[in-house]
């Protein structure tokens, strides 16, 4: 796989970082009603995956988009529910962390 730091074709390596997120953290997945997008929340981390576009936000800040990203904004209240509506979106789940 192409490294754009080295310039140069390298073995694919895949890193993860296990954290835990702190105690009152909301979690949330999010379907478009149509079926075509899903975001994902965990905090301030958001991700979002369409048939034609991908983001990543962190903090607030854009982090990668490729395309015509929707949902990249979205806020929940603090009282969201499972199967409740968010302009065209579906929550399918929420909750936080445990205090």
């Amino acid at each position: 796989m192409y490294n754009p730091i080295t310039d140069r074709v390298e073995s694919y390596e895949e890193a993860w970082l296990d954290t835990v997120p702190p105690p009152g953290t909301q979690i949330a997945f999010l379907e478009k009603e149509d079926g075509s997008s899903f975001i994902a929340i965990t905090g301030e981390l958001r991700l979002g995956v369409g048939r034609r576009y991908a983001w990543r936000v962190e903090d607030g800040k854009t982090i990668y988009e490729i395309g015509q990203g929707e949902g990249m904004h979205i806020n929940l209240d603090e009282d969201a529910k499972e199967g409740s509506m968010v302009g065209p979106w579906v929550v399918r789940e929420f909750w936080k962390t445990r205090v």
